[in-house]
């Protein structure tokens, strides 16, 4: 997806896509939501302990 127009996922198109994706990308966005998991988290139990 070297080019700048948006594809439109479909069931037949969606293997390719993920495909081109870099590994990297993946690692990188995991790395990401598991901060931001964490920090959620954090939050949660500090509210729940404020509710308590």
């Amino acid at each position: 997806m070297k080019d700048n127009k948006k594809t439109p996922v479909t069931l037949e198109n969606l293997h390719y896509l993920i495909k081109e994706i870099p590994p990297e990308q993946f690692k990188k966005n995991r790395t990401k939501i598991k901060r931001r998991m964490k920090k959620s988290k954090k939050i949660w139990e500090e509210k729940s302990k404020k509710d308590s």
